[in-house]
């Protein structure tokens, strides 16, 4: 069967330049295949807004959407705000428009998001100095041990981000909450997602802490990760030595199951990593790194084979269910990032 689909689109607006996207898919697809094509524009970095991303999704030479191809929109833009020189806030936001048929143009737009992001530490708080009277309000004496010195001995990247379904409007169902704290300095992050309905009451969805420090000759990442709706929690062990960069050991342990992987680069741009679980299951991965780009095959003996292949702009994702000796029901998606400035 044969997909063949050409958009061009066009948009002008008061602080943008006129944009022009052509996207067009041709492939011969057999049952079984889907094919996906994707196109991102971006303007000139002397701008702070960020040109529209269209995608186009085709399963089996037709488009999922029954009233044709229906691309999506991403727009962004970003800036700083607040503080001392107006640096002390660096925001984003975000609108993902679907263009199709629509009667009432308010139902093309999709979700809403914004980001806004700040640092901690080194005496300020998003540009704000905190020295001055710190010494009186960690007790005097230059012992410190007070807020204002914890503040000053690392420095912290804190974000929150909010993301809004807009297509319930004017009564907002769901928003997803994305809040951040990084230390570099103490390898140290959290994680903390979180969500609110029709309640407006915000509820956990779940936890990630890291933290990295010395041991064994080495370096080890210790993350455990807490699913606040279903009263689960995992952790994820990650051990490098000192004098062995080729080999990078990596432990997953929860109350259902544990496994073990164990990547060990055999050659320049090759690793190899199998994986064996507590139930006796096992696989292997292995990453191909030429010029920038990468081959990652996972091969899960009577189970599947993928291969994720990504060439410049081009990415390609293979999924190939195994049913005894046979390769059945593969699943092709292929897809092409395109910056225009």
């Amino acid at each position: 069967m044969k997909c063949s689909a050409t958009i061009q689109l066009s948009l002008a607006a008061a602080v943008l330049a006129a944009v022009s996207v052509h996207v067009s898919a041709d492939a011969n697809l057999p049952p079984g295949i889907s094919s996906t094509t994707k196109a991102t524009a971006a303007t000139a970095p002397a701008t702070s807004y960020s040109g529209p991303r269209i995608s186009i999704t085709a399963h089996d030479g037709s488009f999922v959407s029954p009233d044709g191809p229906s691309p999506v929109i991403s727009w962004k833009t970003s800036g700083k705000a607040g503080g001392a020189n107006n640096n002390a806030y660096d925001y984003d936001l975000g609108l993902d428009v679907q263009v199709r048929t629509a009667n009432d143009i308010s139902a093309l737009p999709k979700s809403v998001w914004g980001r806004i992001a700040t640092r901690v530490g080194g005496g300020t708080i998003g540009g704000y100095d905190l020295q001055q009277g710190d010494d009186e309000g960690d007790g005097g004496g230059g012992g410190g041990g007070g807020i204002g010195s914890s503040i000053r001995e690392a420095t912290w990247d804190l974000s929150a981000r909010a993301d809004v379904d807009v297509r319930s409007m004017p009564d907002v169902q769901n928003i997803d909450f994305d809040l951040r704290a990084d230390c570099p300095e103490k390898d140290l992050s959290l994680k903390i997602f979180a969500a609110a309905g029709q309640s407006r009451q915000v509820q956990l969805r779940r936890i990630d802490f890291s933290q990295s420090f010395r041991a064994l000759q080495g370096r080890m990442t210790f993350n455990p990760r807490f699913d606040v709706p279903s009263a689960s929690s995992d952790v994820i062990l990650t051990y490098n030595r000192d004098d062995d960069d080729d080999t990078t050991v990596q432990v997953y342990a929860s109350p259902q199951s544990q496994k073990v992987t164990i990547a060990r680069r055999v050659a320049d741009g090759h690793v190899i990593a199998p994986t064996i679980t507590s139930r006796g299951g096992i696989s292997v991965q292995w990453r191909h790194n030429y010029d920038g780009n990468s081959v990652v095959t996972t091969l899960v003996p009577k189970e599947n084979v993928n291969v994720c292949w990504t060439d410049g702009a081009w990415t390609c994702d293979i999924a190939a269910p195994i049913e005894g000796t046979r390769i059945d029901g593969m699943k092709v998606s292929v897809r092409r990032k395109m910056e225009f400035n």
